[in-house]
């Protein structure tokens, strides 16, 4: 298997909502469960990583789905997104 370059970027503008997983990779399954995702993002911010749940320009998508995480118990913010430097797209799941 051909493993990912290491090629860290910044998101772009709009909004991040991050989920702080405590390095327990379960969370990253439960954020795809419960998201229907087909991918749970891994960012840096301010130096911590980070589960990227949404990444949108839309400020109510983003409210709405920090607030069905906030209700489920995750530890749950919103962020201005260039702040937040996207290291892989997809979280591998065990």
């Amino acid at each position: 298997a051909v493993s990912q370059p290491y090629n860290p970027q910044p998101l772009g503008r709009g909004y991040a909502v991050l989920v702080d997983y405590f390095n327990n990779p379960q969370v990253a399954a439960e954020l795809q469960q419960l998201l229907q995702q087909q991918s749970v993002g891994l960012v840096s911010y301010q130096q911590r990583p980070y589960l990227l749940a949404e990444f949108t320009e839309n400020q109510n998508t983003a409210k709405k789905v920090l607030q069905t995480l906030s209700d489920r118990g995750f530890w749950v913010f919103m962020v201005d997104a260039p702040g937040v430097i996207l290291l892989r797209s997809q979280v591998t799941i065990p």
